[in-house]
Order: structure tokens, then sequence, then C-alpha cells
């Protein structure tokens, strides 16, 4: 169909296909957007990247929630009494992993009467319908007592609580939120809280599939060798899991937590200022032979994380 005619097109497709994307600029441009899956992976993470963080939900089969189940049953298989505490639960999903370990495991009210399970938010930074969802998660474990005694908002009636009793603290999604300046006072108030041979296990994803700015540096994930110079001791810090060369899952013993200084600290940002850079550049060889969305997001993770960090540290000196 032509200025009100209809005729055969069959010898000229291609002026037909510029005609319905609005001439030969209109099919480049669409060819360019098609091809170049890598730019438009790096553009999307990096608009991702000034936008606040979100928090995730429960879900079945979520690998993170596995994880944190497996990383559980490792403490459990000792026949020790446990009490774990989320730190940041966010809507409660560790809770929702929880109901889901008791309801497919046989003999499930012995592993109940061995575990207490702890969830903490700071108010600042949950709202109201996510703190009602990870109440109503936490309550769903039919703990002994009120649920009050299990869901807490204030850290310092949670240290007088519990002080020096808690055996596990996960941190899950949770250090690259935090920005670097209350970094030590985070660690001095889990230390507040753990037991004698207590441990920290923080979990995190390290290629996020969404970018975020949950603070005003940006989001700064530490691996196991970051987290190991953050706390002066780099061969202390031990590697639970690490699946898929990403979700990992790192324990951090009582003793290592008073060891984060203003030094290390500045050790462990300089480290993912190093690491970052590195992949860039090995990404951009790769990217020029074979360019894809998956590189693209890398990409643009690893150079923000390079700025994050690089931010972190001018400003902290």
């Amino acid at each position: 169909m032509k200025d009100g005619s209809i005729k055969f097109a069959g010898n000229t497709v291609t002026s037909v296909v510029e005609s319905l994307l609005g001439g030969k600029d209109g099919k480049d441009r669409l060819s360019t957007f098609l091809s170049d899956a890598d730019e438009i992976a790096f553009m999307e993470f990096a608009v991702q990247c000034i936008l606040p963080a979100g928090v995730a939900d429960a879900k079945t089969g979520d690998k993170q929630q596995v994880q944190f189940t497996e990383v559980l049953n490792q403490r459990l298989a000792s026949n020790q009494h446990v009490r774990i505490l989320d730190y940041s639960a966010g809507k409660g999903r560790f809770a929702s992993a929880l109901r889901e370990r008791f309801a497919s495991t046989t003999g499930n009210e012995a592993l109940r009467e061995r575990l207490n399970y702890f969830a903490y938010n700071d108010p600042r930074f949950i709202e109201p319908d996510e703190k009602d969802a990870c109440k109503a998660r936490v309550a769903v474990l039919e703990q002994p007592g009120s649920i009050e005694e299990y869901y807490w908002e204030s850290m310092a009636q949670l240290q007088a609580t519990h002080r020096h009793e808690i055996d596990i603290i996960v941190l899950c999604n949770v250090l690259h939120e935090i920005e670097p300046d209350d970094w030590i006072r985070t660690f001095r108030d889990i230390d507040e809280l753990l037991a004698p041979d207590g441990v920290l296990v923080v979990m995190e994803d390290l290629l996020p599939p969404v970018g975020e700015l949950p603070n005003k540096r940006g989001y700064l994930l530490l691996d196991e060798f970051g987290l190991g110079l953050l706390f002066d001791a780099p061969k202390s810090v031990k590697v639970l899991q690490k699946r898929e060369n990403r979700l990992l899952a790192a324990a951090i013993p009582k003793a290592l937590l008073s060891r984060v200084t203003p030094e290390t600290r500045s050790s462990a940002l300089e480290h993912l200022m190093s690491f970052s850079r590195e992949r860039v550049e090995q990404i951009r060889a790769e990217v020029s032979n074979s360019p894809s969305h998956r590189l693209g997001r890398e990409h643009a993770h690893y150079a923000m994380l390079y700025t994050n960090a690089s931010i972190a540290l001018t400003s902290l000196r």
C-alpha cells in the first residue's frame, strides 16, 4: 500500500522495509539496536545504578535462600542449639527459607527445638509493608513466645537482651549497601551480639543482575579477598560456598570483627578498585571479539564498582 494504492512488493522489499522504519536511517538504527547488545546492557545497568536499592522478596528456589539453608545445615550438623540473627532481614525471605526447610525435613520438631531465628531491621531503611511481611514470616515459624521476642528494630534493646548469645549473624546482600563510614560501628554492634565462638556470615551476589544506588557513594561489593583485607586476616576468612563463581558465603570468626580499622578499610577498597579495573580491561579485550548482553552488563558493573570505590576512598581520606 502506497499513496492509497495497492502495489506488488516482490521486487521492492528493501524500499518497503525502509518505508516502514522511517527511511534508511530508521533501518540503520534498528540494526544498531539489535546488534549492540553489550552497549544496551551497559546503559541499562548504568541507569539502574542511580536508583534506590530494592528489597528482595521470598521465592521458592531462590539460590541465596537455598545457600542460606545449606550453610545453616553445616552448623546444625553438630547437634548444637543454634541462635541465628538475620541482620537487615528485609521482608524476611530467610524466615520463609527456614519454614520450607522445616516442612521438608523428617523429624522437624527436633530441628525446631534446636534453632532460634531472630530478625533485625533498621527502622530508617524499612517500609511499613516490608516490616509487616517480615513479622508475618517470622511468626509462621511458630517459635515459643511472642513475635516481639524475635523481631527487632532497636539495636540497643537487642544487645541488652542477647549480648554475646547469638551463634550466627547473617548479612545477606547487606554489606555492599552500608556506607564505609559505618563499617567499623556495624561490626562492633555485631561483635557485641555474637557468642564467643560465634561467626558472622557475609553473603553477596558478586555479579548482581540489577544495579542500584543504596547510598550516596554507591554499592561496594567485597569478594573473599577484599573481606580478608578488611578484617586484616586474609587467610582466616573462610569461604563456605561460592556458587556459580558469584554467590559468595564467607564466615568471619568473632575474634576478627574488632580488627577492622580505617587502614584495613582502605586496603579493602583499594583491592576493590584494582580488581574492578582488571575486569574492565579483560572485558574490553573480550568484547571486541564477541560482544554480548552479558559482557555489557559485567562491564557496567565493574566500571561502577571502580567508580564507587574511588569515590569512597577519596571521601574517607
